[in-house]
């Protein structure tokens, strides 16, 4: 997702329109951290950080650590196999263009797209304030 995309998202949402404006004021990040919640960090501030979170068929990306609540909106959709650590089974989630979900803080997977096409999703992790 381009970043003139994700603002344009975002400025759609009363209550994401000041973070809109931040980030289209911000430079762009360099580079992701060892442990990424997603493929490319986009944004990052005193209250968020914002990922890109994309795979092609077949691809996935290495198990890691929520450590902070999270929501994703799907852009592209596709069909994506988590894996859990120890012996939990692994899950198949059907996520469509459009959908949105809230997860808390915690989760430890990975995640792979075993869909036919190309999966994207906006990842936006809240920090807690002090």
């Amino acid at each position: 997702m381009e970043r003139r995309e994700l603002i344009g998202f975002l400025a759609g949402f009363p209550l994401l329109a000041s973070l809109a404006r931040e980030i289209e004021a911000a430079t762009e990040p360099t580079g992701v951290e060892e442990g990424a919640v997603g493929t490319k960090l986009l944004y990052e501030n005193g209250q968020v950080k914002v990922w890109e979170f994309a795979l092609d068929p077949g691809e996935a990306i290495p198990m890691h650590t929520h450590t902070m609540d999270y929501l994703f909106h799907v852009y592209q959709g596709s069909t994506l196999e988590v894996s859990f650590p120890g012996d939990k089974p692994k899950m198949s989630v059907g996520l469509k263009d459009g959908d949105v979900r809230f997860i808390p803080k915690g989760a430890r997977h990975m995640a792979r797209n075993t869909g036919e096409k190309r999966y994207v999703e906006v990842l936006v992790e809240l920090k807690k304030q002090a």
